[in-house]
């Protein structure tokens, strides 16, 4: 009996020797695992601001191509009816000195 409980007593020790030995263990991954979920929250959330940041820089990219598009091809329409204007007033002026005088 005196056996047994020594035995018991030596394991019980143990028990408490490696449970107290596990506690700061424990708890220091406990407070690695919360450092890194902070950091990791922290790095999503600048993850996802540079992907609204992106988003956005590609829409006035877009917007900004869609009015330069737009202004040159009215820059050209205008040119284009500025030279077909011209090149019709010289056909007619040709055609009128070409004309036999009456």
């Amino acid at each position: 009996d005196d056996v047994h409980s020594a035995a018991s007593n030596t394991l019980q020790g143990v028990k408490d020797f490696s449970d107290a030995a596990a506690d700061p263990i424990v708890s220091k991954v406990n407070n690695g695992t919360a450092r890194l979920n902070t950091k990791v929250k922290v790095m999503i959330g600048k993850i996802n601001k540079a992907i609204d940041d992106m988003k956005q820089g590609t829409h006035e990219l877009a917007a900004g191509m869609t009015r330069g598009m737009k202004e040159a091809s009215e820059k050209i329409s205008a040119q284009l009816a500025q030279s077909v204007h011209e090149h019709v007033r010289q056909e007619i002026e040709l055609a009128r000195s070409a004309e036999p005088a009456s």
